[in-house]
């Protein structure tokens, strides 16, 4: 088996896409931050590319950690072992942070207890299967959010999908309202231009909006891959129309399917037992996929230069 680390520069983007199953493995997705290091990890075996991975590595020379935002496109623990062995001896990071609940799908429990990763972290996804029938799909479906997507459709909510520019903008303004509900900021506009413009090319982005005598109600980015879609960002106003996120959900669940998408990912779960987390579990859960679950951590590969390095964060937020 050939080990190869390569630079953007050097690689095909098309080619890279072929067989990845998540789509932030994809070359358009990692591709949106410029300020960081993302080295394409292969595996070579009898001129087949058999094993993919990129990353980011953040920082530079001593203080320069690895961040991994989802897992490779196979999990076998031989190939997962010689790729995390090479990328600790040719980096040498003071830590790894390989964890994204909405993001990461990686299974491979045994790989983070046997790398000694200081933490470990448990958390799932509701994942339907969309090379079933639509009947039976929409039959699965927990009884309440049948009855309120029918009671959406009764009162007229359009479900459209935005591929311009300024649906971003539309979305964004919306989530000020949902992420006040919880007292956060709401997402920043640039970053979610970042990846449209990454994305929107090679149609592996889409915006769906619920809209009610043109009044946008609720909203949604997906992210695709040839495979899978992910639920990556929603939104709703205040006191929206009944059923309207969830009449665009089935709608965006009819669309992939139509177009091809065996899995639709809800985007994660935490196992929190606050209020606001289990709302947001219901909500999933109750389109009648599977729960699958998943795992990430935290290794702290040099200690004390982990430590040096939190007590310069600290001065400067200081200053």
């Amino acid at each position: 088996m050939e080990i190869r680390i390569l630079a953007k520069d050097l690689i095909d983007p098309i080619e890279w896409n072929i067989d990845i199953k998540n789509p932030t493995q994809l070359f358009e997705f990692v591709n949106t931050s410029g300020k960081f290091s993302i080295p394409y990890f292969l595996i070579i075996k009898d001129k087949d590319i058999i094993f993919k991975w990129q990353f980011f590595v953040v920082g530079f020379r001593y203080f320069r950690y690895i961040n991994i935002i989802s897992e490779p496109n196979i999990q076998t623990a031989e190939l997962l072992d010689i790729a995390f062995k090479e990328i600790l001896r040719v980096f040498n990071p003071f830590k790894v942070v390989f964890y994204s609940i909405t993001l990461s799908k990686f299974t491979n429990i045994d790989f983070l207890e046997l790398n000694n990763f200081n933490e470990i972290y448990r958390y799932g996804s509701s994942v339907l299967d969309l090379t079933q029938n639509e009947d039976a799909i929409f039959s699965n479906m927990h009884s309440k959010h049948r009855n309120v997507i029918r009671r959406a459709q009764k009162e007229n909510v359009q479900i459209l999908e935005d591929t311009s520019e300024q649906g971003i903008y539309d979305f964004q303004k919306i989530t000020i309202e949902t992420y006040a509900r919880s007292n956060k900021p709401s997402l920043k506009v640039e970053y979610l231009l970042r990846y449209f413009f990454a994305l929107n090319k090679t149609n592996r982005i889409k915006i769906f909006f619920a809209k009610h005598d043109g009044i946008i109600q609720a909203g949604a980015i997906f992210i695709i891959s040839d495979n899978m879609s992910i639920y990556w960002h929603g939104g709703s106003i205040n006191n929206c129309i009944l059923g309207s996120s969830n009449l665009l959900q089935w709608e965006a669940i009819r669309y992939f399917k139509k177009n091809g998408i065996a899995q639709y990912d809800f985007g994660g779960c935490s196992f929190g037992e606050d209020e606001k987390s289990i709302s947001i579990n219901r909500f999933k859960d109750r389109f009648g996929g599977e729960l699958r679950y998943y795992f990430g951590g935290i290794l702290i590969y040099r200690s004390f230069l982990n430590t040096l390095f939190r007590a310069i964060l600290w001065f400067k937020n200081k200053i």
